[in-house]
This record gives C-alpha cells, sequence and structure tokens, in this order.
C-alpha cells in the first residue's frame, strides 16, 4: 500500500511538472512575441 502511495505521489508530481513546464513554455513565448 506505501509503494502504491508512492507511486501514484510520483505520477501527480511529474503530471503537475509537466503543466507548470508547459505554462512557463507559454509565458517565455509571449514575452518573447511582445518584445518582438
Amino acid at each position: 500500500m506505501m509503494v502504491f502511495q508512492r507511486n501514484r505521489l510520483t505520477t501527480a508530481s511529474r503530471f503537475l511538472a509537466l503543466i507548470w513546464f508547459v505554462a512557463y513554455s507559454g509565458l517565455v513565448a509571449a514575452l518573447i512575441l511582445i518584445a518582438l
């Protein structure tokens, strides 16, 4: 049960990191477009 919980936590954190990365990339792209 502990292993399952840890695995689920890792999956959730990985998913959250992916969302954060996409949002950050979009923000950087918007700033570059504004700068241009």
